[in-house]
């Protein structure tokens, strides 16, 4: 075999049972909030369709053509150009009125940023609606309130997990202007927004409790590349997303610098900047390639293992890209790019996937895995004194897997929550994959009685050179 890679399919095998077990266990969703935030955001989405119809005075809006007629003749809005500066049009040569085109136009008159204001609560209300809200009224009004997941393994490029939900029959009450049909639809259960997790509770006499890795793709892309400076902002509990902020201020950001005076929103709003360099981001605006420059520079042990890994790729005679931990990645369109302009560098195609793939594979493909598994063997013989599970796996998200907690029991299980996301972790990778951590590995744990509805969190480091842990309490 060129490249052995049992031990991966040992592991996928291995998942697969507490994937199959983890379906027969229902997401419950609380009644009164869905029907509140389904009422909430239905009723912006109407709102804002009617200001666009009084708006459009009679233009179809779902007619492309209509819609550029409105967009470039009534409303004025200049065309988008490209790089040397022609309007963007369609291969037709007609003008573009698509989404992505609606979200970058500029307004500058009233009229315009009337429509502009109203296209995007519409469509961010629409699409609340249309991917989670519709589903989740409907699994209220008729199927008891509970959510039934589905898991799929080997479907994501990564091999990270993906997934969604049974699908159920549904009638939007407002199609915006389309005719109601009625469809299968569905959630994706792995990925529930941040937002939204406060809709789900848990069953009688049961908490939901969010045991995750701690900063687990950085903390692992640190341990690849054993760059000191990430080493040394783990040990020493750095606030990454601190530093992301005050980096986009030092560059003049003036969204951040509006913020300043409010911690907790100033450092909230850097959350989305913090890892992007490392998976290849290099900004759009001055300020993100700014705070791209600046984490390549603090973290150069990392970008430098990165750039190998592309320099890797272009050489290697399959594309492929060969990991410390026994995984193969193939990126066959990836080859040197000349630069169009003057003055820029060569860039290699597809390096994003490349710096990407390596650091979120072993996270979220291998090392959740492996804590989701070895936390499913740990909780099997756990019981309540009446004889109920303890813990009960309901979900797994890309580096959590949330479970119900049986009222009373919350430290039990906390410790087996801070076993299974460090210590059997490493402990695996070391035996089956024949991979060391040398980083500290961490676990937080949220308790709640709605799913992420708490800022409480106890949170573990594990240092498996001493074999103990270090315990946080985070209000």
């Amino acid at each position: 075999m060129k490249h052995s890679l049992l031990h991966i399919q040992y592991l996928r095998s291995l998942h697969a049972a507490f994937l199959a077990d983890l379906e027969f266990t229902p997401h419950h969703l609380d009644a009164a909030r869905v029907t509140a935030e389904y009422n909430k955001q239905l009723d912006i989405a109407m709102t804002a369709h009617r200001e666009l119809e009084e708006i459009a005075d009679g233009c179809n809006l779902n007619s492309r053509p209509q819609t550029a007629v409105l967009l470039y003749d009534k409303l004025g809005f200049a065309e988008l150009t490209d790089s040397k500066g022609q309007a963007s049009r369609t291969p037709s040569g007609g003008r573009k009125s698509d989404d992505a085109t609606l979200a970058a136009l500029v307004a500058t008159t009233e009229a315009q940023k009337r429509f502009i204001d109203s296209y995007r609560r519409r469509n961010k209300a629409a699409s609340l609606l249309s991917k989670n809200l519709f589903y989740f009224k409907e699994c209220v009004d008729t199927h008891d309130g509970l959510m039934w997941p589905e898991y799929h393994q080997l479907r994501t490029v990564n091999h990270r997990l993906g997934g969604g939900s049974r699908k159920i029959p549904f009638t939007p009450v407002f199609s915006f202007g389309k005719a109601s049909k009625t469809k299968l639809i569905g959630a994706q259960a792995q990925n529930i927004p941040r937002q939204y997790k406060k809709l789900f509770t848990a069953p009688d006499g049961y908490l939901v409790a969010e045991p995750d890795g701690s900063q687990l793709e950085f903390r692992l892309g640190v341990d690849m590349s054993l760059d000191e400076q990430g080493l040394l902002d783990i040990i020493n509990k750095e606030d990454a997303h601190r530093n992301t902020a005050q980096a986009f201020t030092d560059a003049g950001d003036p969204k951040f610098i509006a913020l300043k005076d409010d911690f907790s929103k100033w450092r909230t709003a850097a959350k989305a900047q913090t890892f992007q360099p490392m998976y290849g981001g290099r900004g759009s605006s001055v300020y993100e390639k700014a705070y791209r420059e600046f984490f390549v520079t603090r973290y150069a042990g990392m970008n430098r293992m990165q750039e190998r890994w592309c320099r890797e790729v272009i050489t290697h005679p399959e594309k492929a890209l060969v990991l410390p931990y026994g995984m193969v990645y193939y990126f066959p369109d990836a080859k040197v790019v000349q630069a169009k302009f003057k003055g820029m560098a060569p860039y290699i195609s597809g390096s994003t996937n490349i710096y990407n793939y390596g650091i979120s594979g072993l996270s979220t493909a291998e090392a959740m895995p492996i804590a989701s598994i070895c936390l499913w063997h740990r909780i099997r013989n756990m019981r309540t004194a009446e004889g109920k599970p303890v813990v009960i796996p309901f979900s797994v998200i890309h580096d959590s897997s949330p479970c119900y907690v049986a009222e009373g029991y919350e430290e039990q299980a906390r410790q087996v929550f801070k076993v299974a996301f460090t210590k059997d972790v490493v402990d695996f990778l070391q035996s089956c994959y024949n991979y060391d951590v040398v980083v500290p590995l961490g676990a937080g744990v949220k308790i709640s009685k709605h799913w992420a509805d708490t800022k409480q969190e106890v949170s573990f480091d594990y240092d498996a050179n001493s074999g103990t842990w270090t315990r946080e309490e985070k209000t």
